[in-house]
């Protein structure tokens, strides 16, 4: 007899289900300003460009798998489900909700409350997953898809859109301080660089005994860092940054923005390289390796 649904797995299909319509109802305008007047309005020297925000397809896409899955009775009573992302994710989900509100109705400082509890809420599914996927080791990319993946994007996204956040209350809250707006912006590029290279949350893709960040979450960074770097390039700024940002700031926020984005995307590939190798070794899991080499075994999706 195939595993019975829990509670767990009806509450994140609904929690994934009110997630979708909210997102797409804050597009439209439902609750307050669209999330795309609201950038515009409060727009900031890190904001992304537009096409930047397309990555929410791929979250939304690989969450819905995720969702999927865990209603199969090859996972629905899995370590990694119940014990890893838990109500955690449920968690992430009513903070957006929260956000996607406070945002909409302009209230920024709450939005920034609500922002941070989407941060930690995903911090701590994934670190929870990685104790869980430590103790029992996934064995198949399908796995690291449908379990990992899909928080590992959303958390990286979100690493980025809470810098963005913490300057929009500056623009918003200190409008004329267009110092503290720059000084704002050059640190946060600096700093997003470094949960790039060690982001403990993310520890699950560790390279033998160096602790590192999964590499797909670096790459949502490496996506933000270009997206602020297409942003800033453009001939025009918008909002209020025509009015006071000189081309000079702009174009070297650009260049840094770009530089970030390419050492960062090196950083990616040599832990891609090195994984494939760890893969090709067959490396002993007590060398470190979270995902050794395929060995036979049932189907994940069998009964």
């Amino acid at each position: 007899m195939p595993d019975k649904l829990s509670a767990l797995n009806a509450i994140n299909a609904a929690t994934y289900g009110a997630n979708l319509v909210v997102t797409y109802g804050s597009q439209l305008g439902w609750f307050g300003a669209t999330n795309q007047q609201q950038s515009l309005k409060y727009q900031t020297l890190v904001t992304p460009v537009g096409f930047a925000f397309a990555i929410w397809g791929p979250i939304f896409v690989l969450q819905g798998l995720f969702t999927v899955a865990q209603l199969l009775p090859g996972y629905r009573s899995d370590p990694e489900v119940h014990q890893g992302v838990g109500y955690w994710y449920v968690a992430a989900c009513v903070a957006q909700f929260g956000w996607t509100m406070s945002f909409a109705q302009d209230v920024v400082w709450l939005s920034m409350v609500f922002m941070l509890l989407i941060l930690v809420s995903l911090g701590a599914l994934l670190h929870s997953l990685g104790r869980v996927a430590h103790e029992a080791l996934p064995r198949l990319h399908l796995r690291y898809a449908l379990l990992h993946a899909p928080f590992l994007l959303h958390f990286g996204w979100i690493t980025a859109a809470t810098a963005v956040n913490v300057n929009v209350c500056i623009v918003k809250y200190a409008t004329t301080n267009t110092q503290l707006q720059l000084g704002a912006a050059v640190a946060s590029i600096a700093l997003l660089f470094l949960p790039g290279l060690c982001n403990p949350p993310t520890l699950s893709a560790r390279i033998g005994r160096v602790a590192s960040a999964d590499p797909l979450y670096s790459l949502m960074l490496v996506w933000a860092f270009y997206g602020i770097h297409a942003e800033l390039a453009k001939p025009t700024l918008e909002g209020a940054l025509r009015s006071w940002c000189p081309p000079l700031v702009a174009g070297a926020l650009s260049g840094v923005a770009a530089l970030m984005s390419a050492l960062l995307g090196g950083v990616v590939m040599v832990r891609l390289v090195r994984l494939a190798a760890m893969h090709g070794r067959g490396l002993r899991e007590d060398e470190g390796a979270v995902y050794p080499r395929f060995e036979d075994q049932p189907s994940e999706l069998a009964g």
